[in-house]
């Protein structure tokens, strides 16, 4: 018997015995390396009804590397079949975007310092790919950015009055299509990261395949949206006392941060899940528990990337936007279980 599992980075499939279950393989035709799956694992069967791991499962162990490098241990054989890898006639692709889909779930804490050496020498890998994409999504919000200016600018000299409202119209809708645009293209770099993170080969044209994951990017972003305004309502009360500066934003502030990290991972599990509007957002919560603070502490960090690249003539942002951009979609690898700490070292 086999086990027939999905390459992370070119699909092809890849056959191994069933004593190479827990252990690494090697794909013969990209070179990405892949943990070999149990035989109960399924990869064309459809989502479970929950995306967690069992907690009383026993985890596979950890993988050996042999003499001579062989990635199934010492003196175990890979296979009589001269190919062992070879694609099955009837091979069914996983689903698109959840390359690594099939796999369980773990709750897991964050580690900064893990998470930023493996997002460092991901970007020092793939450095030309990664500003590449970041000069694609900055050149077209960009150019959205330049018309409405181009919009403002007409409406602000017209002193005719229909003018002035058909501007206003046009500038709000080159808004609204500004806004789904970049979300559009968000997607589509979370897409990009989540591949080459996990060892992929760098596709820049991931940055244009947001799409499917638009419509409820976009609804989860409007519930997470409602929440912050629903708490920003209750808290009202404290806005109109003589108590509002020292009360009323403090708490607002807090309240606003603490929804913001529980719901912080949807976008990266509805691309990397193919998940829906309330499947991620609750997933999202199961996450973060425990892990908001350390989130935030992250993302202090990242903001001093950003800072550093700023003094640095500003070229370093070149550097700085992508680093942080890999660092927020490792650290959702890590606390899903997906990038065990001994992937991240």
């Amino acid at each position: 018997m086999s086990i027939e599992f999905p390459c992370p980075g070119c699909q092809k499939t890849l056959r191994v015995p069933d004593e190479a279950a827990g252990k690494n393989a090697k794909c013969p035709q990209c070179g990405a390396l892949a943990t070999v799956p149990p035989r109960s694992v399924s990869f064309v069967s459809g989502p479970a009804s929950t995306p967690f791991a069992d907690s009383s499962a026993t985890p596979p162990p950890p993988p050996s590397v042999g003499a001579g490098g062989n990635p199934f241990g010492a003196g175990t054989p890979v296979s009589s079949d001269p190919n062992p890898y070879a694609a099955p006639s009837s091979y069914v692709p996983p689903i698109a975007g959840a390359p690594l889909g099939q796999y369980p779930i773990r709750p897991t804490p964050l580690n900064i310092g893990e998470v930023l050496t493996f997002a460092w020498n991901v970007l020092k890998r793939e450095m030309g790919m990664c500003i590449l994409a970041m000069f694609i999504t900055m050149g077209v919000n960009f150019g959205f950015s330049m018309i409405g200016n181009v919009v403002q600018a007409v409406v602000a000299q017209s002193r005719d009055e229909a003018t002035r409202m058909v501007g206003l119209g046009i500038f709000g809708v080159l808004q609204i299509v500004g806004m789904v645009v970049q979300t559009w293209l968000n997607l589509g770099v979370a897409k990009f990261n989540l591949g080459i993170a996990r060892g992929q080969r760098a596709d820049i044209y991931e940055v244009f395949r947001g799409g499917p994951y638009l419509v409820p990017a976009i609804l989860a972003s409007l519930l997470i949206g409602g929440g912050v305004l629903l708490c920003l309502a209750v808290l009202l009360p404290a806005f109109l006392t003589e108590y509002w500066l020292i009360v009323g934003i403090p708490v607002a502030v807090i309240g606003t941060l603490y929804i913001s990290f529980t719901y912080s991972q949807f976008m990266y599990l509805i691309v990397d899940r193919g998940m829906g509007v309330m499947d991620s957002l609750n997933t999202s919560a199961q996450i973060m528990a425990g892990n908001r603070l350390l989130l935030f502490v992250l993302g202090i960090v990242c903001g001093g990337i950003m800072l550093l690249g700023l003094l640095a003539f500003c070229v370093g942002l070149f550097v700085a936007i992508p680093l942080v951009s890999l660092v927020m979609v490792v650290a959702y690898l890590q606390m899903t279980g997906q990038l065990s700490s001994s992937d991240l070292r």
